[in-house]
């Protein structure tokens, strides 16, 4: 699963003393912590909080919310599905060549069948039904 929401399958939530008391009270102990804010309109207000207590001279965690991982999930989409776009009319150009290859040589076949049945004494009898070319 990926993202920051907390899911109580793949999570245990403890208090500091507790983890202390078990790993120690190393500063780099912890490798993630997920903050969970009760009203979406705070999240800013939580995340600058966050990152005056603890970056105070220099930037020791990297502070981000579900809005930016989103953000970064649809610049991916984008840039997959512009990939796929190109990808779709490069198939339908040489789709449209080919069509007209087919039709030009369709055409130009016809049109030295057309020739040679006049050559031996065929001629046509209706131009808009397709030539069908008999003998006099």
């Amino acid at each position: 699963m990926g993202g920051f929401d907390i899911n109580p399958d793949y999570a245990v939530v403890v208090s500091d003393g507790w983890y202390e008391s078990h790993f120690g009270g190393a500063k780099d102990s912890y490798p993630m912590v997920i903050v969970r804010v009760g009203n979406p309109d705070a999240i800013d207000a939580v995340k600058d909080a966050i990152e005056s207590r603890i970056n105070r001279r220099e930037e020791v965690v990297d502070v981000s919310d579900s809005r930016e991982m989103l953000g970064q999930y649809e610049e991916i989409y984008d840039q997959i599905t512009l990939f796929l776009l190109g990808i779709g009319g490069i198939a339908l150009v040489v789709a449209a060549v080919n069509i007209l290859n087919v039709m030009y040589i369709s055409v130009t076949e016809r049109i030295k069948e057309i020739g040679v049945m006049r050559s031996i004494g065929g001629r046509c009898a209706g131009r808009s039904s397709g030539c069908s070319c008999t003998r006099r």
